[in-house]
């Protein structure tokens, strides 16, 4: 039973330690870290400020969507389904 109440307290003060290491590090407040930046208020993160990620995801929303310009490679046209109607169900309606 000792082992247990030992055990325990050792892993509290280990999950302890590793919180108050996270929370001491520099740049570590969630005002610095969150999405909108130290201001706030819908304030952008200034470039230098931003990861790798995050650049390369500001460039991305300003091409666009490169899909919209695919050309329709449908050999039947319109049509979904081009069985449709070939076969009528017995038993359906």
């Amino acid at each position: 039973m000792n082992k247990k109440i030992i055990l325990a307290v050792v892993a509290v003060l280990v999950l302890l330690g590793v919180w108050w290491w996270y929370k001491s590090k520099p740049g570590a407040s969630s005002d610095e870290n969150s999405a909108m930046g130290p201001g706030g208020e819908g304030a952008a993160i200034p470039v230098a400020d931003q990861s790798l990620g995050a650049s390369i995801y500001s460039q991305v929303g300003a091409t666009g969507n490169p899909a919209e310009k695919m050309p329709d490679t449908n050999p039947l046209g319109d049509k979904s389904n081009p069985i449709k109607g070939a076969y009528n169900n017995p038993f359906g309606e």
